[in-house]
């Protein structure tokens, strides 16, 4: 098996990277679809945040396919008063899930949110991997955000632009 490479994205990359994103999003919120319109959007986003130097996009390829992508920045935080790292999305194809390679991604995300001068760093994570993220040693749950659908209670259909 030939060895997966990290590498940054680049703009080529980012049609690759929206399709990825929306399996994750499909994985992970199957009732609410993703519109044609959000894809466009989020390709120019994609593209613009290669270039930007506090943003960190980096794409996992093995033969030559991207198989996976890591998505974070560095911000100043105002209300902590510090420089704070942050990962976004990380997404990994099923069939490479069961390496660490999601982990490593993780580890330079946070490495490189370190040589930014970042001293606190924030994860957003999946209802389902929420267990395994609070039993790290290394990690405390900072906060819980609840969402409930507005939507759906008045019965119309949810759709993202």
């Amino acid at each position: 098996m030939e060895k997966i490479r990290c590498r940054d994205a680049k703009n080529r990359d980012c049609v690759v990277i929206s399709e990825l994103f929306q399996k994750m999003w499909n994985e992970t919120r199957p009732d609410i679809p993703f519109k044609d319109k959000s894809v466009d959007l989020l390709i120019d986003e994609l593209v613009k945040s290669v270039s930007l130097p506090n943003m960190y996009l980096k794409v996992a390829v093995h033969n030559g396919k991207i198989i996976g992508f890591i998505f974070g920045s560095v911000s100043y935080q105002r209300r902590l008063n510090k420089l704070a790292g942050y990962c976004y999305d990380v997404f990994i194809e099923k069939e490479f899930r069961h390496t660490k390679l999601a982990y490593k991604m993780i580890e330079d995300n946070k490495e490189w949110g370190r040589k930014q001068g970042a001293t606190i760093g924030f994860f957003v994570v999946q209802n389902k991997d929420i267990d395994r993220w609070v039993r790290r040693p290394d990690y405390d749950l900072y906060q819980t955000t609840f969402s409930c659908d507005l939507v759906k209670e008045s019965g119309d259909k949810v759709e993202v632009i």
